[in-house]
Formats: C-alpha cells, sequence, structure tokens
C-alpha cells in the first residue's frame, strides 16, 4: 500500500509552545488540520520565518542561510533540481521526524533524508511543495491529546492538594 500525503498549503511560526520559548513552524494541512515541528534550529526558524515575512527577528550576525540566500545561482539551480518534500518518518527512540527531499536532474532522480525544518527552508526558497504523511498527522494529533489529557489530569491534582 502506498502512503498518502496531505499538501502543506501554509507555513507559520510561533516562538511559544506551552509558556516557554521554543521555535515552532506550524504547517497547515490541505484537510484543514495542522502538523507541528518543534524545537526548529534557531537560523532555520529566523529564516524561514523572514522568507514567509512574518515579523522579523533581530540578528545582527549573519547566518549560513544568509550566505546560501545571496548566491542568486544556488537558488536558481536548487529551483530546478529540487522537486518536493515529504515529511515521511518519525524516530520514535530520538523523538525526531524526518524528510525526503528529492532532486531531479534529467534522467537521473536522488533522495536525502533530511531535518524537516532544513528540507521546509529549501522547498520555500525553491518555490516547491511540502507534503507530510496522513499517518504521521494522525500519530501526532493522538499524541498531543494524551498530552493534553496528562496535562488535565495533573491540574486536577495540583487544584485538589
Amino acid at each position: 500500500m502506498r502512503p498518502s500525503y496531505l499538501l502543506v498549503e501554509k507555513i507559520s511560526t510561533s516562538l511559544f509552545a506551552g509558556g516557554e520559548v521554543s521555535p515552532r513552524l506550524i504547517l497547515h494541512l490541505e484537510d484543514g488540520r495542522r502538523f507541528y515541528l518543534e524545537n526548529v534550529s534557531y537560523d532555520i526558524f529566523v529564516s524561514i520565518r523572514r522568507n514567509l515575512e512574518e515579523e522579523g527577528l533581530d540578528e545582527e550576525r549573519d547566518m549560513i542561510t544568509d550566505v546560501i540566500e545571496s548566491v542568486p545561482e544556488f537558488i536558481t539551480a536548487l529551483s530546478r533540481s529540487l522537486k518536493h518534500v515529504l515529511i515521511d518518518d518519525f524516530n520514535p527512540d530520538k523523538g525526531v521526524y524526518s524528510a525526503t527531499v528529492e532532486f531531479v536532474n534529467g534522467k537521473f532522480s536522488t533522495k536525502r533524508k533530511m531535518i524537516p525544518s532544513h528540507a521546509i527552508y529549501l522547498a520555500i526558497l525553491a518555490g516547491k511543495p511540502v507534503y507530510v504523511s496522513v499517518q504521521l498527522v494522525d500519530e501526532q494529533e493522538r499524541l498531543y491529546r494524551i498530552f493534553e489529557e496528562l496535562s488535565r489530569l495533573e491540574d486536577k491534582e495540583d487544584f485538589e492538594k
């Protein structure tokens, strides 16, 4: 059976989650659901936020993404070869997601496993689509419901003390 994917229609960012500072990407999916990527690398977070034209974060130092974006030939080549990004795997032992990025050059195609936020950054630069596995979305929703229930139980226990 072939895995099913949902198109990411919009990407937004948040610097706070659960009252703590935590760079987060929010992927708005074609079926109306959301998929969250937590603890995103700060430099990638800032660059994605800037490329989405959201409110900027002041950073007086250049980051590797600034160097990448200053080379138009790189972005042109990336746009020609990057086909799409598939967020398609979760490693429960490490608690991390992975993305498969497909590059096409003529008759040749190669796939690379990447950190999802890094892959999304490249897709944004290249203007290419991002997809998320339906199975991962379903699993994340189930996990978040469990966390919410545990949080409610903890709040109730704290109140009853």
